[in-house]
Order: C-alpha cells, then sequence, then structure tokens
C-alpha cells in the first residue's frame, strides 16, 4: 500500500493530459468514483492546470442533478466545481441563474464569482428564497449565501433584513414537516430543556420532534444574525433590529431553565454566547438599542456569576459579558471596574487550569479594551494561564505582555517572567489533587505528596502564596527564593515546566522591548539591577539558564546605548558587580560586556553630571579587577584573552580621562603583557598576538595623554585606519 506521501507525489507529477483522458473517458462511459476522485486530487495539487472542456462541465452538472446520483458521488462533483470555478467563472453563474441550482452557491463563494452575479440572478435567488421550490435545507443555505452578497444593495438588504424579522418573530405551529430537526419528544409539539411544554413561538432552544419550515428558518436566521448584522447599515436594519433584541430575550429565559440531559446544557452555553455576540453586532449597528439590550446582558451576567460559584466551566459566556460592557457600558451608564477587577481576579484564578477557558480569557484579552491599568495590576494571575498552557498561548501573551508594563511594574514583570518555570511547578502543585490522579505518564517518579507537604510548610508558603498571588505591587521575595528553588528540583524535568522554560527568552524579548521602547532612564535603571540580580537565581532547567543568559546580554547592549548615562546612575551596583570576579564565570558575555560599557560610556561626553570622583571609582574598581584576573589559571585561553583585551582597553579609556592615572596603567599592561607571554602554554602564538599588538597600540596612546583622550573615543577606537596608525607608531616608538 502506498503511503501519504507517495500518493501527493504521483498527483503532483501527473501530466495535465492524463486528466483529459479521464474526462474523455468519463463522457463515453459514464462516471465512476476512482475517475472523480484522480480528477479532484490532480486539481488539489495543481495551481495551474488547463481549463475543463464545456462538455465536462455539462456532464458534473448533469449528473449533480440526477436524483438517483448518490451523496458521496453529489459530494465529489461539488468538490470538483469549487476547484475549477475560478476557470468555469461564466459557466457557473450562468448555470446559477437559469436553474437556480443551491448546490453551486458553495463554487461561487470559493471561486471568488460573487461581483459576476447580475441583479437578475440575485432576484431569482431571492424568489427561491420565498417559494416552495426548494427544501427547507436549501432555504438555509441560500439564506447564508445571501446574507454575504447583499450588502452592497440598500434595497436587497433591506428586503432581506424584513425576511429575517418576519421569520424571528413567526409564531409556529407544531405541524410536523419532513425535517425532523431535534427529535426529543413523542408528541407532535415541542418542548423546552427542563421538559415542560413550549410556548407558541419556537427558538433555537425548542426541542421537537419534528420542525416546521417557519421553526427551521427562525433557526437558520438565528445563525446567520451576528454575521448579517456586521454587513449592513443602520438604515438597512429596520425592524430587525428590536425583534433580534426579542428573540435573544426569549433565548435567554430558555437558557436558564435546568437542562435534564448534557447535550442540552452545552447547546444552552452555545446560544448564550452566541446571543452576546449578536447584542454586541446589534448595539454596535444601533446605538438606540443599547439600553434594552443592556438589561438582557445584565440578566445573563447575574445568572452565570451565581452558577460559576459551583460550576467554573462558563468563562466563555463571561468573557463575552464583559466585552459587552467594555464596549457599551459607558454609553449605557454601566460602570464595568467592579466586574472587570472580579473577571481578571477571581475568575481566571479559578479555571486557569482549564484550557478552553484560559484560550477564550486570552483571545479575550487580546483583543478587547480592557483597561491598562487593570492588566498591569492583574498579569501576576494572567501570568497563570500561560504558565499552565505555554505551548496554547505564547502568540496571545507575545502581544499581552507589553501591555504589563509600567514604571511601577517593570522589575516585578521581568521576576516574574523569569519565574514563569518555578510558577509552573507552583501550579502542578497547587493543583496536586488533579495531578495525582491525571500524572501518570508524565513524571511518575515525583515525589508529589512530600513536595506537596513541603511548599505548604511555614518555611516555604510565604514564597508559594507570592507566586500564586492574584495582584501586581507585592514586594519580590528573592532571599527566600534559593531554597525554595532546590526544593523544586524534583519538577525541573516536568514536561510542562521544559516547555515553559522554552517561550520565557520570547516573552523576554517582548517585555525588554517595550521597555526599550519607552525610553524611561528610571525604568532602564531599575529594570537594568533587577537583571543583574537574578543572573544567578534561575531554576535549574535544562537549558534554561543558558537561554536566558543569552537573551538579557542581548538586551543590556541595548539598554545601555540606549541610555549610556545609566552607569553613573547604577554606579555603585555596577561596581559592586565587577568586583566579585566569579560573576564573570556565570554569564561571561554579560560580564565583558559591563566592563566594556564602564570602559566606553563613563566619559562626559555622555553626562553631564560625569566627575573625578567617579572616574576614579570606576578606574580603581577595573584595576583591581584587572590584578584579581591574572592570578586567575583560566579554563579557556580564548576566552580569557578577549577578557583581557576588553579589560585593558577600558582600563586605558578611563586613564586618558584621568591623566593621574596613566602610569598606573602602563604598569598594569606591562603585567598583564608577561602574563600572557609566560602563561597559557595551550594557547596559540597568533591568538597571543592579538592581546600583544592591542596593548602596544593602547601604551603607545597612553605615551600621548592629548592624542589618547581624542582617539579612544567611541567615535575612533573602532577606525581600522587609527589602528594601523598606531602599529606604526608603536614599532618607531620601540625602536
Amino acid at each position: 500500500m502506498a503511503t501519504c506521501v507517495e500518493v501527493v507525489k504521483h498527483y503532483k507529477n501527473l501530466p495535465g493530459q492524463n486528466v483529459q483522458e479521464l474526462w474523455l473517458q468519463i463522457s463515453k462511459r459514464g462516471m465512476k468514483m476512482d475517475q472523480l476522485r484522480d480528477i479532484l486530487m490532480f486539481y488539489i495539487y495543481h495551481k495551474t492546470f488547463p481549463p475543463p472542456l464545456q462538455k465536462s462541465f455539462e456532464l458534473l452538472i448533469q449528473n449533480m442533478q440526477v436524483k438517483g446520483t448518490s451523496r458521496k458521488m453529489r459530494n465529489m462533483i461539488l468538490q470538483i466545481l469549487e476547484e475549477i470555478s475560478t476557470c468555469m467563472e461564466s459557466n457557473v453563474v450562468e448555470t446559477l441563474s437559469d436553474s437556480g441550482a443551491v448546490e453551486l452557491l458553495s463554487c461561487i463563494l470559493v471561486g471568488g464569482l460573487v461581483p459576476l452575479l447580475d441583479q437578475m440572478a440575485i432576484g431569482k435567488l431571492f424568489s427561491l428564497l420565498q417559494s416552495s421550490e426548494l427544501s427547507c435545507g436549501e432555504r438555509g443555505k441560500l439564506l447564508a449565501f445571501l446574507c454575504q452578497t447583499s450588502g452592497s444593495s440598500s434595497e436587497r438588504s433591506s428586503e432581506l433584513s424584513s425576511h429575517m424579522s418576519h421569520w424571528l418573530r413567526q409564531r409556529h405551529s407544531p405541524a410536523p414537516s419532513s425535517t425532523p430537526f431535534f427529535s426529543r419528544s413523542d408528541s407532535s409539539g415541542g418542548t423546552e430543556v427542563d421538559g415542560t411544554t413550549a410556548g407558541d413561538q419556537f427558538t433555537v432552544l425548542t426541542l421537537a420532534s419534528s420542525a416546521s419550515d417557519g421553526y427551521m428558518m427562525g433557526t437558520y436566521t438565528f445563525g446567520v444574525l451576528r454575521d448579517w448584522l456586521g454587513r449592513i447599515s443602520p438604515e438597512q436594519c429596520g425592524p430587525l433590529g428590536e425583534a433580534v433584541r426579542e428573540y435573544c430575550s426569549l433565548v435567554v429565559e430558555q437558557s436558564f431553565r435546568p437542562a435534564h440531559k448534557e447535550v442540552d446544557a452545552a447547546l444552552q452555553k452555545a446560544v448564550l454566547c452566541e446571543v452576546l455576540d449578536i447584542l454586541n453586532q446589534l448595539v454596535q449597528l444601533d446605538k438606540s438599542q443599547g439600553s434594552q439590550s443592556l438589561l438582557v446582558v445584565k440578566r445573563i451576567q447575574n445568572n452565570i456569576t451565581e452558577k460559576f460559584k459551583a460550576d467554573y466551566r462558563d468563562v466563555c459566556i463571561f468573557v463575552r459579558v464583559l466585552n459587552f460592557l467594555l464596549n457599551f457600558g459607558e454609553t449605557t451608564g454601566y460602570n464595568s471596574q467592579l466586574f472587570c477587577e472580579n473577571f481578571l481576579g477571581d475568575i481566571v484564578y479559578r479555571s486557569y487550569s482549564s484550557g478552553l477557558a484560559a484560550f477564550d480569557i486570552a483571545t479575550f484579552l487580546v483583543d478587547s479594551r480592557v483597561p491598562s491599568p487593570l492588566l498591569q495590576r492583574f498579569f501576576p494571575n494572567l501570568l497563570k494561564l500561560v504558565a499552565c498552557h505555554p505551548a496554547t498561548l505564547i502568540e496571545e501573551f507575545l502581544v499581552l505582555t507589553p501591555s504589563f508594563v509600567a514604571p511601577h511594574t517593570a522589575v516585578e514583570v521581568f521576576h516574574s517572567l523569569v519565574d514563569l518555570p518555578v510558577l509552573s511547578a507552583t501550579l502542578c502543585l497547587h493543583q496536586a489533587p488533579a495531578v495525582l490522579q491525571l500524572d501518570s505518564s508524565g513524571s511518575p517518579d515525583v515525589p508529589w505528596l512530600s513536595l506537596v507537604d513541603g511548599v505548604r510548610s511555614s518555611t516555604f508558603r510565604p514564597v508559594f502564596s507570592h507566586l500564586l498571588r492574584q495582584e501586581s505591587g507585592q514586594e519580590v521575595i528573592l532571599n527566600r527564593l534559593p531554597s525554595y528553588l532546590e526544593l523544586l528540583k524534583e519538577l525541573s524535568n516536568h514536561m510542562l515546566v521544559i516547555t515553559c522554560s522554552r517561550i520565557v527568552p520570547l516573552l523576554l524579548d517582548s517585555f525588554f522591548g517595550e521597555v526599550e521602547r519607552r525610553a524611561d532612564t528610571r525604568m532602564l535603571a531599575d529594570t537594568l539591577l533587577a537583571l543583574l540580580s537574578r543572573l544567578r537565581l534561575i531554576f535549574d532547567v535544562p537549558d534554561y539558564r543558558t537561554a536566558i543568559h543569552r537573551c538579557v546580554t542581548r538586551h543590556i547592549r541595548t539598554i545601555l546605548k540606549l541610555c549610556p548615562r545609566l552607569v553613573f546612575l547604577v554606579q555603585k551596583e555596577l561596581i559592586e558587580y565587577i568586583s566579585m570576579l566569579n560573576n564573570s564565570d556565570v554569564c561571561p558575555d554579560l560580564y565583558t560586556h559591563v566592563l566594556w560599557a564602564i570602559g566606553e560610556y563613563a566619559s562626559p561626553g555622555y553626562s553631564d553630571t560625569c566627575s573625578h570622583d567617579q572616574l576614579v571609582k570606576y578606574f580603581e574598581a577595573v584595576e583591581c579587577v584587572l590584578f584579581e584576573s591574572l592570578t586567575v589559571v583560566p579554563v579557556q585561553g580564548i576566552v580569557y584573552l578577549k577578557f583581557l583585551n576588553i579589560m585593558c582597553a577600558a582600563l586605558a579609556k578611563l586613564a586618558s580621562r584621568c591623566p593621574d592615572f596613566i602610569p598606573r596603567t602602563v604598569l598594569c599592561l606591562g603585567k598583564v603583557r608577561a602574563q600572557v607571554a609566560a602563561g597559557l602554554p595551550d594557547t596559540l602564538p597568533e591568538d597571543k598576538k592579538i592581546v600583544f599588538d592591542r596593548i602596544e597600540e593602547l601604551l603607545c596612546l597612553l605615551r600621548n595623554p592629548n592624542i589618547a583622550a581624542v582617539i579612544l573615543s567611541s567615535s575612533h577606537e573602532h577606525n581600522p585606519a587609527i589602528s594601523a596608525v598606531l602599529r606604526v607608531l608603536a614599532q618607531f616608538t620601540d625602536s
């Protein structure tokens, strides 16, 4: 048996003449399923192909309209017509105009042939909608088609709105038709979902053993309302707006009835979601419907708020209620602040573990008008969604993360993102009963019970509670974090934790992007200090520490370039950081860049506040680090040489701005040269020569302080011509 790949390859390589031969065989011997299948597969896997003959098209239409044609063959023919519709435009439209073949409506939409429909064809379709020539199901398809094609014509739109208003308000008799839509009752009438007898107006929630045409058209109308209200103007709406509101109000009352079957309860939930979407669209179209629609929405809100205390599965309804209140609360005189706070707090906290609820909440937040201050206030709660469903919600939170950032939240957001895998592990323990039941394959060796007892003990409960907080503004607990990370090391290989760790660098990029975009000096300074404080405190998930170090190193370059005077604003902390030489082992690239930045930006050219005392402090700190580094035996020679190069350059730059320190710098550079020459036996001579050449350049400059102050500025230092001149001067000086 051929594999899927082999089948696809076969049809991709099939020449066009083979399809023509298949059409010829069909015209001579009649249609067969295997031939139709080969034709369809050819069209699917070829973007360009010769147009079928007119006779082939007529043959398809003829067989589709024959009563004896099986449903399977009819569907195959329709799929072929959809594929070839773009090169048979006039034929498809002409066939529709002549015979009113509703089956071809999908071909028109797929092929983009709507502009080709003239007023005569549209008029024919409107006549068919009211006639008895079509079955109820065909009229439903036609109604959906007309909703997508009639919006440009004011007259036709008003006419269709009038028909829809009539169907929504029609009183339905229990007279049966040939279409049993909901077979839930043996009586000829209808019932509500709670088993009571239905009223005289059937709706989408009425359960009946058989359905009248009026009932079916009302149901089809409800299904297209949201799309239709989004296409028409207020003038084209007419009486439809009031009919929609009345119908929705009736359906809402039916939704509050206790359903006897689970499938009916699910239907009630889906209908309430649709009602809220429809009302939202209705008020956007006609603001005068706002007050009455708000009453319906508030009834839904009150009902589901009460139910949510026992059942957390109605989040999709909450989302739509809040969306309506945010969109129209002000215009209808309703303050949605309290409900919004309850939603972002308690409702999110109780439902974050549900995948569907988390997706509904995240997509709503991306598309809604939730005020930024509320997002900044409740972002610790919202991060539970992505910590619990990292693979599903990464795209949404890449959009949301910048909205969490403000001057008073930036540091807390940074720490929360770095601790996101810790939050994932904590959420596993927070849901321990469910984890113990369901996690039979993920981490069978994890001692869940002891971990649950551990995080709830008096020692770790403060960190546990901090991670589970709902609102921002709490002090970050870094001093207790190391022992907490040690406790959770059993979960560092849990699949959820690993997946979460892989998305954190992306979220940090989004976070830093917003911080850098704002370029607020205080925010940049706070973020820089938070960044330096977290380099050692990172959850030991495989490859996570390396990924975080790489990410923050990349962004610290941008931050210091955006605001060079940070080297003076946070001088004390930077000196403390570089003075601990073992920081160079934790994150070498970041450590060397901080050294480079000190040499580069600690200059009067970058800040008016630059003073002699500040330069002296930096010089002495870098000098001490350089002397200390000479006593360390390096593991990697090349990395060590790069480190020495950058440190020597930083020291020389600082000395050029404080000439009193030039003799000390010359002495220090000489010791570095001697150390490199005598040590590092495994290092190649050409690698050492790079350091020797750089030291000679710096010594040559420092012998001429006035020139050094100019050359070692950022505008000249990286000029290749200057470096060449310096090497020549160094040779003359030695001679």
